[in-house]
This record gives structure tokens, C-alpha cells and sequence, in this order.
């Protein structure tokens, strides 16, 4: 069933109008009849069930059905911070994210980064949350997990800190993989940090250390950069009961 993010959705409404955007796309992209049924979101965690009742120039009508909890939503708060990647890996990287349940994303400027921010990024941070939007809206979350604006590695350390747990991903560390690393923690957020194509400096690793962020291995295979937020997500979820 097709689900549509609103703002201003209320559980003791019985009618509802849809504008903007998503009037538009129900009417003209989908051809949605009077009858059919969507799928409303109130980004909180909440799916509105609901049938069309009415097509205006501008909007689209319905009444709601019911309103249950979402049934896609993790009970941990994964908050990943990404070094920025070249081209449009980054962009691939929010849309599997947010497919495996991440809650937020934070880009972040390392050491190792080719891709730099330039006068044009707001438009970036716009397209990712866009991306985030999308993807949210085909696996049916129930909340749209924000794209931050870009961060120093020193505000994501200061960021990292805040969660229960917080972890970055090093190739080269040898003793604490992820598997032992999830064992036996029951953290309500957790708080990833992944390099670019370059992965973390040295130096970067032991100020995280210095934070009581673990260094954690994904394995013995090194992973492209844009392969190992899907990997660190998939163990995160699957350890937590979330996959």
C-alpha cells in the first residue's frame, strides 16, 4: 500500500486532507480513485490507514481508518557518522541505511576525506534528505531519519559520546570485533563512526580512544567505505533483534 510522510496528522481526526506534494502524486503519478487505500505517516512512529473520499484541484481527501503503531521501526537509535565519500557513494550509503533502520546520519570531514564541502553542500544536505525521504517511504519506517549538516571529527566525537554506546570501524584493529563487541549490551542508542575511502588516520583512532569510543574490526576482509555502514548496520540490527 502506497504510505505518504504528513505533519500534521492527529489520531482523533476521522478526516484528513492531503496537499502539496503528495496531493499531486496520489492524483497525477499514482491515479488513485475514490476508494483506494494509503498509508499516512506522522513521522512519530504512527501509520494512519486510510481510504480516499475525495479529489479537490488542490488536495485529496480521506478518511482514516485506523491508526496503529509502525511495525518497521528498530527499538535502538543508531546514529552513523560518515566520513564524506567521493561521488555518489554517500548517497548510496543514506538510502541503505536508511533501508537497514538507521535513525540519523551525521556527515562528517575527516583527515583521509577527497570529497570536501563546498559552497553548494546545503544543496547536497537537501538531496540526501530527499534520498533519506525516499527510501523511508519504499520500506515503510515510520520515521525519516535526518541527514545532519557535515560535522569536524572533533564535533563527532563530542556527538558520539552522548549515546550509550559508541563504536568507530578500524581495518586495522585486530582484538575486538563487532560480533564480541554487540555480545551481551542492550544499549537503547548506539553510535557508529565509518571512514572514507581512506579510512581513519591513526592519529583519529587514538583521540576516539581517548573519548572511550571503542576501535571495532568488521572482519578480516577490508570493505570498500561504502560497504561497511550496510555491514556495521546489518550486525547492529540483527544482534539487537531488529532485522
Amino acid at each position: 500500500m502506497p504510505k505518504f510522510f504528513e505533519d500534521d496528522l492527529e489520531e482523533n481526526k476521522e478526516i484528513y486532507d492531503i496537499q502539496g506534494e503528495n496531493a499531486k502524486h496520489i492524483s497525477y503519478a499514482l491515479r488513485h480513485k475514490v476508494g483506494d487505500n494509503i498509508t499516512l505517516c506522522d513521522k512519530k512512529g504512527n501509520d494512519f490507514d486510510c481510504t480516499i473520499i475525495k479529489f479537490s484541484e488542490k488536495s485529496v481527501q480521506v478518511r482514516i481508518d485506523s491508526v496503529i503503531k509502525n511495525q518497521c521501526e528498530p527499538d535502538i537509535k543508531v546514529s552513523l557518522f560518515q566520513s564524506l565519500l567521493k561521488g555518489d557513494k554517500m548517497e548510496e550509503v543514506i538510502q541503505k541505511s536508511v533501508e537497514l533502520g538507521v535513525y540519523e546520519i551525521y556527515p562528517v570531514l575527516t583527515s583521509r576525506c577527497i570529497s570536501k564541502p563546498d559552497k553548494n553542500f546545503d544543496k547536497k544536505i537537501e538531496r540526501y534528505n530527499k534520498i533519506s525521504l525516499e527510501a523511508a517511504k519504499q520500506c515503510g519506517r515510520g520515521i525519516i531519519p535526518k541527514v545532519h549538516n557535515v560535522i569536524t571529527y572533533t564535533e563527532m566525537l563530542s556527538k558520539m559520546r552522548k549515546s550509550d554506546t559508541a563504536m568507530i570501524l578500524y581495518e586495522s584493529e585486530k582484538d575486538i570485533h563487532i560480533k564480541e563487541y554487540l555480545e551481551n549490551k542492550n544499549p537503547k542508542s548506539i553510535a557508529v563512526g565509518i571512514g572514507c575511502e581512506g579510512g581513519f588516520s591513526q592519529e583519529e583512532i587514538e583521540k576516539a580512544k581517548e573519548e572511550n569510543i571503542e576501535s571495532i574490526s568488521l572482519g578480516k576482509r577490508i570493505l570498500r567505505a561504502q560497504t561497511a555502514p550496510v555491514c556495521a548496520l546489518s550486525c547492529i540490527m540483527y544482534e539487537s533483534g531488529n532485522l
